[in-house]
This record gives structure tokens, sequence and C-alpha cells, in this order.
């Protein structure tokens, strides 16, 4: 057991990862797996981190105490999201640029008091508190994950075909039906009013193609985890949702499912695969990224990361639908496609945009991107409507607007957002296309909740009464506490500056 003491360093480079999976609502095979690889990438680069200690410590239990030691500082950055989130008020404060040097000072000041210290500190003695500590760790996250669970509510949503008529009304040959979530893709008002631009080829390209665009579009919820729980399971939520779970086995999927439909999910908030296919082309392990964001590289090398990613994964992601779009029907795509929304990546044609250059400007920054998405969606549209003559089903939709992208802190502060931010994070684009001949209603101010009522109304006539179009408005550091904002909402009008 002796030559084991030192593999507490292994603990400490997997601890945040073992959290994340013990406190998650839902764990699938796919995403345990997809832990077990990140925890053997930090284990691996833990022991590195050793090895390099080695050449100027000794022995290896030596080394490896440092490394531990030095994790522990490390993760002790998170402190800035704790503050975050427990003292909104001083969100917009907590600048990595104020934060990196506080941790680099305080860091430095623990280390010297050790490095003081060092000749009345036997090795094995440390040892014994860093396992102390480990097995403090894993029995706080133990109790906590329980208390999580027994007060956790109940998923959005009903039983497969609650309130849904069996009879079917399908077709000879049902139509596919596409859902394209644009992330924060903010609706033509607010792109008009807040960041100056219209896009005539866009919108003539989606009437072209036969969509209808619903006026005076707003999101149920201000955020996407909340909207997409509302969306899919076609439903306004409780004060306290549990939308993680609402999402992996949501119901809009399930009644698909039950009436043949092949599922396909395509993107990056996870889907149970148990439900749907997932294609997910994610470049970084997402457990590797959330344990480095407790560090001080969360100011550096994350964002580096999401940059490269977002650039490789949401061209993938276009093309994955048109492949998708070949297999045999009937099937229902969900396309969650993380773009407009930041990071800012692409130029209107294209081309790598680099952070500092968003930095210069950030509105014109966030219409090349918004720009760029418009081309790819035109072009997919264009894929899936010449197909074989089965005419499908697309919604093309942002899950809430970009108002944060401008103006973060009423984001973060309750109290802090106006009506002009609330219009702006509320209001998306919202565009349906429907073959011609098939009975769908559409009306200005229908929220997502009632979007796919409508549309397994129209493809299944399935009989499903409308939900009330309701707007709630919350903060991120608030998430449940909602603000109904529909009477704002409704005015139709961006409120002055």
């Amino acid at each position: 057991m002796t030559r084991l003491r030192w593999t507490h360093v292994c603990f400490w480079a997997v601890a945040p990862v073992l959290q994340q999976v013990v406190t998650r609502e839902h764990n699938s095979f796919a995403e345990i797996l997809t832990a077990g690889v990140g925890a053997l990438v930090l284990a691996s680069l833990a022991l590195g981190a050793v090895a390099i200690c080695r050449c100027f410590v000794a022995p290896w239990r030596a080394a490896a105490a440092v490394v531990s030691v030095g994790l522990l500082l490390a993760y002790g950055y998170s402190i800035r999201s704790y503050l975050i989130f427990a003292v909104p008020s001083i969100a917009p404060f907590l600048h990595h640029r104020v934060m990196v040097p506080c941790w680099l000072g305080a860091s430095i000041v623990v280390g010297a008091i050790l490095w003081r210290l060092r000749p009345s500190f036997r090795l094995d003695r440390i040892e014994r508190i860093l396992w102390l500590a480990a097995a403090g760790f894993t029995l706080a996250i133990a109790v906590s994950s329980g208390v999580h669970a027994r007060t956790q509510p109940m998923p959005v949503g009903t039983p497969d075909d609650a309130g849904v008529s069996r009879a079917s009304g399908l077709a000879e040959r049902p139509r596919d039906i596409y859902y394209i979530l644009l992330d924060s893709y903010p609706s033509l008002e607010v792109l008009r009013d807040e960041y100056g631009f219209v896009d005539h080829q866009f919108e003539d390209a989606l009437h072209a193609r036969g969509f209808d665009l619903v006026p005076n579009a707003h999101s149920n919820y201000a955020f996407t985890a909340l909207s997409m729980a509302s969306s899919l399971n076609m439903t306004l939520l409780g004060d306290r949702p549990s939308p993680e779970s609402s999402i992996t086995n949501n119901r809009l999927m399930r009644v698909l499912k039950s009436r043949g439909y092949a599922l396909y999910h395509i993107g990056v908030m996870d889907i149970d695969p148990g439900l749907a296919e997932v294609l997910n082309y994610r470049l970084i392990n997402p457990y590797v990224a959330s344990t480095l964001a407790k560090t001080p590289l969360e100011a550096l090398l994350p964002s580096t990361l999401e940059w490269l990613d977002a650039r490789r994964r949401i061209p993938l992601e276009f093309e994955a639908v048109r492949q998708v779009a070949r297999k045999p029907g009937p099937k229902f795509v969900y396309a969650h496609v993380l773009c407009p929304h930041p990071p800012i990546v692409f130029a209107a044609d294209g081309r790598a945009i680099m952070p500092w250059n968003v930095a210069r400007d950030r509105r014109s920054a966030f219409q090349g991107q918004v720009a760029f998405v418009n081309r790819q969606v035109e072009s997919l549209l264009e894929a899936l409507l010449a197909g074989d003559g089965n005419d499908p089903i697309i919604v093309v939709q942002g899950d809430h607007g970009s108002a944060g992208f401008f103006d973060p802190v009423g984001l973060y502060v309750p109290g802090m957002a106006r009506d002009r931010f609330i219009t702006a994070q509320m209001g998306i684009l919202n565009a349906f296309h429907f073959p011609p001949g098939m009975n769908a209603t559409m009306y200005p101010g229908m929220t997502p909740a009632n979007s796919f009522r409508v549309v397994l109304n129209a493809a299944l006539d399935a009989g499903m009464p409308l939900v009330a179009d309701r707007s709630f408005f919350s903060t991120l550091t608030r998430p449940y506490e909602f603000r109904e904002v529909t009477t704002l909402l409704r005015s139709g009008a961006m409120p002055s500056r």
C-alpha cells in the first residue's frame, strides 16, 4: 500500500469529473464513456506533471504531493464561478484580468507559507491529509447528490401520448420533420433595431421556399436549457423545472418514435442515445473542458479550444443534416447548432475571425456570424427541399435572442435587465415550412411551446390543444426566479433607448 500512497494525485486530477458524473440528473452509457475518457486524459496529464516535477523534487511521493497541492490551489480559482452565482451584483467586476492576479497572489502566499513550514512536514502525514481530504470530498458529493435527487422536481412532460389523438391521419408516406434550432438567433426585428443588420437575401430565400415567419415571435424562456425543455416537451415549465432530464427524454421525440419515426439528434445538448441516434461533432471532451474551467486556464485555454471547436463543428453539423436527409424515412431530425451564439469565429464569407477583431467591434462581428449562418441555412434548405418529392416539414427557430452578447450585465444581475434588453433577449427567429395543402395554423406571437403542437396536429392529426403563449425572463444566476414579460413582448415594438 505504501507504494500506492502517491496515487492521490490521480484522484485529485479526476475529482471534478467524478463530481459532474455523480451530480448529473441523467447519465447514459455514452456520457459515462465520455467521462471515462476525460478522466484518463486528466490523470495522464497529472502523471506527466509528476514526472516533470520529479526532475526537481525527490522522491516520487514528494513530487506527487506537490502536484496534488498545486491542483487544489488551481481548483481554488473556481471560487470565481461561485461568487458570480452567490453574489450576482458583483459578477460584472469578476473579470479574469482581475481574478487571475488575485488567485496568483494568493497561491504565492500559500506556497510561501508551505515552503517555510516544510521542515516540520512529514511526507506520510501530508499523504494522509490528502487522502482524508479526498474521502471528505467524495462523501460531500455523495451527500449533495442524494439531497439533489430528493429535492429535484419531476421532469417536465406527460406520458407519451397523453392528449394526443390516436387517429394518426398519416399519409401513405409520412412527412419527414426537421427542427433546425439556431442558438441565440434573435428575431429579424432585433437584428434590425439592435444590430442595424438586415439580410434581405435570407428573408427572400425563406419566402421563396414556402416558409412562413411568425410575426412578433418570442421565446418562452430566456436561456437554452429552459427554452429547449419547453419546446421539446410542448408545454410551459413549472416553478422548479428539471430541464436537463426533460431534454434528454423529451415528450416530442417519444411521441414521434411511437408513431414509427426514426429519430436523429445533431448538436451539443445531449439527447438520450436510447431515444435517438446522436451525432456529436465536439472536438473537446466536455469533462476535460469543464475541469480546465475550474482553474486559471479558464482565462485562456478553454476560450481557445472553444474557438477551434466551433470552427470545425458548425459546418460539420450542417453537413450532417444533409447526410441524414438521405436516410429512409419517416424521420425526425433535431439539429441544435450553437451559432450565431458566441464564440464568434466566422466572418460573413466563412473566413476565420480572430478574438481581437471581435473585441474591436462586437456588433459587426456578430453581424458577420449571422450572415454566415444565414448562408448555411439557405444552402441546407435548398438541399432538403430538392429531395424525392416527399416535401418535408421544416422548423427553423432560435432558442432565445442575443442581448447578452452586447450587455452581459442583464444576464447575471437580477433587476438590472431593462425592457429593451428583455425584448432583445426574448425575440427569436421562428419560421415554418409546411407542404402545400397541409392544414397548419400559424398566428402572430406563437411561442415554441406551441410549435410542435401545431406540427403534430398538421402531420399526425394529433388533436392537441394549444397552451398559453407566455414568456418568462430570468437571469443565469437566478434561473428559476421567473418574471412574466408576456405583456411587454406583445406590444410588438422595441422600447426606446
